[in-house]
């Protein structure tokens, strides 16, 4: 067995007991730090004040999560993570970086309703990019467990679509 083979089993071994996966050295801990604004985007339809602990919030990487989180676990989970398989780490990044980015936008898009006092725009925007991180999120933790579950090029980009005909239907702007 190669030493590279020998050392991720060992480790799978190590994690085997934790809330780490021992199959792809990943932890769903980590999309704790997507909750958050999924619980806030559900609070700001009726309360729009929420928005501002929507604009602190900040992408975190696999990494800063764990050093700054309580997670029992957090030093086994950052030394697992650079012997996690690309094969989930890598989709695991890619979808991790549509969920930032839905969130930010989703935050900027939020801003510009709240702007215009529009609250049916508020909740509508809110609720869609719940709806839509969620099935993220979905998918995020199939990949730490070890599925194939994750949307194809072709769904990312008409999520990526739709969520610029929103904003430039909150701004005002003609359609496409």
């Amino acid at each position: 067995m190669p030493e590279g083979e020998s050392k991720l089993r060992d480790f799978q071994e190590r994690v085997r007991n934790s809330n780490i996966s021992d199959y792809t050295l990943l932890s769903t801990d980590y999309l704790n730090h997507l909750n958050g604004p999924i619980m806030l985007f559900d609070m700001v339809g009726d309360m729009p004040h929420m928005l501002e602990e929507l604009t602190a919030w900040r992408p975190k990487s696999y990494i800063e999560h764990f050093r700054e989180s309580g997670f029992p676990d957090k030093d086994l989970a950052i030394e697992a993570y650079g012997l996690a398989p690309k094969r989930f780490r890598e989709p695991l990044e890619e979808i991790i970086e549509r969920a930032n980015k839905r969130i930010m936008d989703t935050i900027d898009v939020l801003q510009l309703h709240i702007s215009m006092e529009d609250i049916e725009g508020i909740r509508t925007a809110a609720r869609e990019a719940g709806i839509q991180l969620r099935e993220i999120i979905r998918q995020a933790n199939a990949i730490i467990h070890g599925h194939k579950d994750h949307l194809r090029q072709d769904q990312i980009d008409e999520i990526m679509a739709e969520n610029a005909r929103r904003k430039r239907k909150a701004a005002g702007e003609p359609r496409d």
